[in-house]
């Protein structure tokens, strides 16, 4: 996928050398992911990064721990490339928002455990139930905490979306 994102800085000589649209494929792209333009750049790339995200999702699959599948596949890189300029908007978009999705259930795959320990779901605890909650809050903070040390977010700005993102929750929910 980096190969792919650095791809634009060339745009002009492939547009120059890509004067027809791939002959075996179809124009569009599956699953209504179609480009802006029908440009023969376009659905070669387009079907290229189909192909190369399909990959991807059947490499998710290996990982054991589920939210980082969903860390794996958030990683792409979509972000910060040119890719829109040749894709179009709506492509890129479209990618954006599957990023987001991932983001969302790999929040929902690592965090919820940490999250009901706080969650104020029955009568408001006395003194022993409160101790035994921010207990296991602190236990499973330490798990994540444990399993995260190898994990990384490249993407700044994605990076930076999941950390407000979980801290939001975090704060309100411990609140």
């Amino acid at each position: 996928m980096n190969y792919l994102s650095f791809i634009s800085d060339y745009r002009e000589t492939l547009l120059n050398i890509i004067r027809e649209p791939p002959g075996e494929l179809p124009k569009a792209l599956p699953d209504n992911d179609l480009t802006d333009s029908s440009a023969p750049l376009s659905v070669h790339l387009g079907w290229t990064i189909f192909i190369m995200v399909c990959k991807l999702d059947k490499k998710s699959d290996l990982y054991k721990d589920v939210a980082l599948s969903y860390l794996f596949l958030m990683n792409k890189k979509y972000n910060g490339s040119e890719l829109k300029y040749i894709m179009g908007e709506g492509w890129f978009g479209k990618q954006w928002n599957k990023v987001r999705q991932y983001a969302v259930k790999y929040e929902t795959a690592d965090w919820m455990k940490v999250l009901s320990c706080v969650t104020d779901e029955e009568a408001p605890p006395n003194g022993v139930v409160l101790k035994e909650r921010i207990k296991e809050f602190n236990s499973a903070m330490e798990e994540v905490k444990r399993r995260h040390a190898g994990w990384m977010v490249p993407d700044v700005s994605l990076r930076e979306m999941l950390r407000v993102s979980i801290t939001e929750k975090l704060i309100s929910s411990y609140g």
